[in-house]
């Protein structure tokens, strides 16, 4: 998983491990119900990333806070995460924008590419945006609104 999302990015594989950590921890508190475990099925090698909580970035936003489950399990949350905390995430584990710009649309392909349509259409309304992240030029594009944010 780690290294085909790497070479399809041509980021680092650390850093790719990072964004990963970050997109998967997002999911994992927005998607309503069986819909993380779900995805972690379908996509290869993904329970590598999810196996260490600490491994798994926890400091988003909007969340209720520890569970009764361990200090680092988060409640989840009925509210999409904003795409903007998503870059934000990303910015704190070490992303460039030209990075961003390489890693979300790979990793949105990896989605859609081992996940069935509905189940991503879960992933698309737990984080508002994320669904249109391949389309990088125009006004609604990806760098554009990346650019309005760093």
């Amino acid at each position: 998983l780690l290294s085909t999302l790497a070479t399809r990015s041509g980021l680092t594989p650390d850093l790719t491990q990072k964004g990963m950590e970050a997109l998967l921890g997002s999911l994992r508190d927005h998607l309503p119900g069986d819909e993380f475990a779900k995805l972690t099925s379908s996509i290869p090698d993904v329970q590598q990333l999810i196996s260490t909580p600490e491994r798994v970035p926890v400091q988003l936003g909007d969340f209720a806070g520890p569970t009764l489950n361990g200090p680092n399990r988060r409640t989840r949350q009925e509210k999409p995460l904003p795409l903007t905390e998503l870059l934000s995430q990303l910015t704190r584990a070490g992303f460039t924008l030209d990075a961003v710009q390489k890693f979300l649309p790979a990793a949105v392909g990896l989605l859609r590419a081992n996940l069935h349509p509905e189940l991503m259409r879960h992933v698309e309304r737990s984080i508002p945006g994320l669904g249109n992240i391949s389309r990088t030029t125009g006004p609604a594009g990806l760098i554009d609104r990346l650019r309005n944010l760093f």
